[in-house]
């Protein structure tokens, strides 16, 4: 049999016998006379696609410039750590890593590399880096103690507020703070102290610790503080904790810039501004925000 044969007997075959080759023979003309419809279309003139800096960005120093209007008319999306700011949600601990230097020149690796674990999430690794380094030592105790809050099992939370008891005892700037915040919300399923956990935060904020700041601003922004709102005073808090370098605090002031919040006036450059500043701090949510703003 000739090879033509052979292929009309078996396309004889597959069409009795095979109902989707019987299928694929009517679908394909169709497919076929859509793709040279499509063809002849892109071939137009008029929709022709244009080629070349596609990816170069427009320069809207000109409103008029095509494009630009669009671009004016996007807006920043915050997550709710900075634009629905309650003590709950502060999760963010900015550490100062000055304050490893006071530690044992063997522990300040180990103390860089579980921090830089807690920071990916990589809790139980930013634990076991710690294990080796000196118990006694705040810093240590007070970043195991980060590392144990986050998974918020009751005995790691209850390990982590005995740990912050310690590091704030040996003279921990932070860990007060911390500490403050987990009384207060009984995090982890610890029993609830609010008077003690307010206590702490004020104490700290006395002091100047820029953590604390922050969360005595989110809770004057969210009521949690006995009902008390003041957005006022919230504003001064985020200021003062800014100007102390804490990034959180930078891209909630931002926010507040931003929307007129605490009766700032509103100033997309000084929002950038601090949304900048914390981006470049490392405050992934303030990366984020800026990105999706350019």
């Amino acid at each position: 049999m000739t090879p033509i044969g052979r292929a009309a007997a078996l396309h004889i075959a597959f069409w009795q016998y095979d109902p989707l080759y019987r299928r694929a023979w009517l679908v394909w003309p169709q497919a076929i006379a859509v793709l040279l419809a499509g063809w002849f279309l892109v071939g137009l003139p008029q929709a022709a696609v244009p080629v070349g800096n596609w990816a170069k960005p427009a320069d809207c120093t000109n409103a008029s410039t095509p494009g630009c209007a669009a671009t004016r008319r996007a807006v920043y999306v915050w997550d709710d750590e900075v634009g629905r700011p309650s003590i709950a949600n502060q999760f963010t601990v900015y550490v100062d890593r000055a304050s490893f230097q006071n530690s044992a020149p063997d522990d300040q690796p180990k103390l860089t590399a579980a921090l830089g674990a807690y920071y990916r999430y990589d809790w139980a690794k930013a634990i076991d880096l710690l294990k080796s380094a000196t118990a006694s030592d705040p810093n240590v105790q007070f970043v195991t103690a980060l590392a144990l809050l986050l998974p918020n099992s009751t005995d790691q939370a209850r390990s982590a507020e005995v740990l912050l008891r310690e590091a704030a005892a040996g003279g921990h700037r932070q860990a007060g703070s911390v500490l403050g915040r987990v009384l207060f919300l009984g995090a982890g399923g610890l029993p609830k102290d609010e008077t003690a956990g307010r206590k702490l935060i004020d104490d700290a904020v006395a002091a100047g610790e820029p953590y604390a700041m922050r969360l005595a601003a989110a809770g004057y922004v969210s009521g949690e503080l006995a009902g008390t709102y003041d957005t006022i005073k919230a504003v001064d808090l985020l200021r003062r904790a800014a100007d102390a370098g804490d990034p959180i605090a930078m891209a909630q002031l931002a926010y507040c810039i931003d929307t007129g919040r605490g009766g700032l006036a509103r100033d997309a450059g000084k929002t950038i501004d601090y949304l900048r500043r914390a981006a470049d701090a490392g405050f992934e949510g303030a990366q984020i925000t800026l990105a999706r703003w350019f």
